[in-house]
């Protein structure tokens, strides 16, 4: 069927991704996977399925990262469908055999998502990283509060407070652009911090200047918007994507809605006679 076709001819990209980035799945299971974006079958991986298939593919890790294939690799990308996968992780555990973990899936999907020097338009996940990532950053606003996933108590916020989580989402819009500028590499166009600005937003309020008084953490910042003043100056450089979300970066600084200390440092910058380098 065309369907099938078309589906066959984008196994391509899903390989090299599986290649590229999902070095922790082993070579041996890419033909399972294949199978199951084919057809959505490998005995479909719904909970009750789970320890049957892994008495069918013994020593297979396959089914470790059962939450990323789900949501990645199945035909079927209904919200329904995921919700369904999701209701299976928070309502349905333990399982007589524990099968990977919510925080294994959560540290894979960052690790796969932002590794660089190797991406094409595809991405890593084919551009589901918007969706995907809303299911292992659980609010949009900072808090410790944790929620039970596979029986366990899980942080909704994967990092563990307000300062390392700004960072990683202020640096993430840097390292698009640094990637390119230091070694001529490319990021993932979906890079999933593009989708987390409303939380970093939401960790100014809870940011402790005096983490970020030293030299290193001065200069880090430094470096974040010198990135990002050059990516915006040399745009036909970058995917689109990555543009759109330093021009976002770029409001909220200029919108002073950000803390004093890093206000200072911004103007700093941008008042630097140089700030590309070569």
């Amino acid at each position: 069927t065309q369907w099938f076709d078309e589906r066959k001819a984008k196994w391509k990209n899903v390989k090299y991704s599986l290649k590229n980035y999902m070095q922790y799945i082993e070579r041996i299971d890419h033909k399972f996977l294949k199978e199951y974006f084919l057809t959505g079958q490998a005995g479909e991986l719904n909970i009750s399925d789970y320890e049957p298939l892994l008495n069918d593919y013994v020593g297979s890790n396959f089914f470790t990262y059962h939450l990323l294939v789900n949501f990645w690799l199945n035909p079927d990308q209904s919200e329904d469908r995921w919700n369904s996968v999701w209701y299976s992780m928070t309502k349905n555990y333990p399982l007589k055999r524990c099968v990977g973990s919510y925080q294994k899936n959560r540290e894979r999907f960052f690790e796969s998502a932002n590794q660089g020097g190797v991406y094409n338009e595809y991405g890593a996940y084919g551009g589901l990283e918007e969706r995907m990532v809303k299911y292992f950053v659980l609010s949009d606003h900072y808090t410790e509060e944790k929620i039970l996933i596979e029986n366990k108590e899980v942080r909704m916020i994967p990092w563990t407070d307000a300062d390392t989580t700004f960072i990683y989402i202020f640096g993430g819009c840097s390292n698009y652009f640094q990637k390119k500028i230091e070694k001529g590499l490319k990021s993932n166009p979906y890079d999933p911090y593009q989708y987390l600005l409303p939380l970093m937003i939401d960790c100014f309020k809870y940011l402790n200047k005096n983490n970020f008084d030293d030299e290193y953490a001065i200069n880090s910042l430094k470096n974040n918007m010198r990135n990002l003043l050059y990516g915006l100056c040399f745009q036909d450089k970058y995917y689109f994507q990555h543009v759109e979300y330093g021009k976002k970066v770029y409001d909220i600084l200029e919108s002073g809605v950000a803390p004093k200390f890093i206000l200072d440092i911004w103007r700093n910058v941008k008042n630097e006679k140089t700030i590309f380098g070569n």
